[in-house]
This record gives structure tokens, C-alpha cells and sequence, in this order.
């Protein structure tokens, strides 16, 4: 019998993402869904103004792991370990990204552009379906 790594899939905090998927991705899968989730959260977040530039997914052998990336990854091996308040709260205030996603938060809970990507997607969301449904009729 062969031994099978488990190591990480990069620095940071990752779990097993079983809530969304049951087992393995196959690997033409993973290669379509991973840039796609990681580019879809990260424009998410940043719309939205939230305090993390993606929710990142990766796979070890062949199971997909997550972890959400920090706006600010501090080097090495702090990157493991929540940094202190006070320094979230500093942060916050004088970092421009982080000045940028809190203009971007206030700004969408008083636009609520949650209604409008509703609206968007509802309206693109028929036609979508007919793609999906024409793609399993061709031979």
C-alpha cells in the first residue's frame, strides 16, 4: 500500500469543504471550478466591501479545501496566528484597502446592491438554464 500526502494546499488556515461537495473533483473539474470561485469571491467581496480579498479553494488529492484570504497576510509563519485587535482596528483605519472595502460596504448596504445582482440574475438566469439544457442534447 502507498502512502498518501495530506499536506496543505498553501500558508494560512484551510478545512475541508464538505458542505458544498461530497467527495472528489475530477481534475478537468477542479481546473474549471477553482479560478472561477476564487476570481467570482474575490469581485464579491470586494463589491460587497468585505475585509478579505477571497475565498480561496484548493485541492489535496483531488478534495477541495478552502480558507478566506486576508486583505493583509502577514509573513511567514504569523500568518498561522490572529493578529491582535487593536492591530485589526489600526488597521482598518489607515491601510487604503482597507479604508477602500469599508467606503465599498457603506456604500452597499445604502445602494443594496444585493437587490440589483438579484435582479441581474434573475434576469440572466433563463437563459442560462437553455444553455445548460441545449449542452446535454448535443450528441
Amino acid at each position: 500500500m502507498t502512502d498518501v500526502a495530506w499536506e496543505a494546499p498553501g500558508p494560512g488556515h484551510w478545512g475541508l469543504e464538505l458542505s458544498h461537495f461530497g467527495g472528489k473533483f475530477t481534475p478537468l473539474y477542479a481546473a474549471v471550478y477553482a479560478p472561477s470561485q476564487n476570481g467570482g469571491m474575490a469581485t464579491a467581496m470586494e463589491r460587497y466591501g468585505l475585509a478579505a480579498r477571497t475565498y480561496e479553494i484548493r485541492f489535496v488529492n483531488h478534495r477541495p479545501y478552502t480558507r478566506i484570504v486576508p486583505l493583509v497576510e502577514p509573513p511567514g509563519n504569523l500568518a498561522s496566528r490572529q493578529p491582535p485587535g487593536f492591530m485589526v482596528w489600526v488597521l482598518s483605519r489607515v491601510h487604503p484597502e482597507f479604508r477602500r472595502r469599508r467606503k465599498a460596504a457603506v456604500r452597499a448596504f445604502a445602494d443594496k446592491a444585493w437587490e440589483e445582482d438579484a435582479r441581474r440574475w434573475a434576469s440572466i438566469k433563463p437563459a442560462m438554464i437553455e444553455a445548460q439544457l441545449a449542452l446535454q442534447d448535443e450528441p
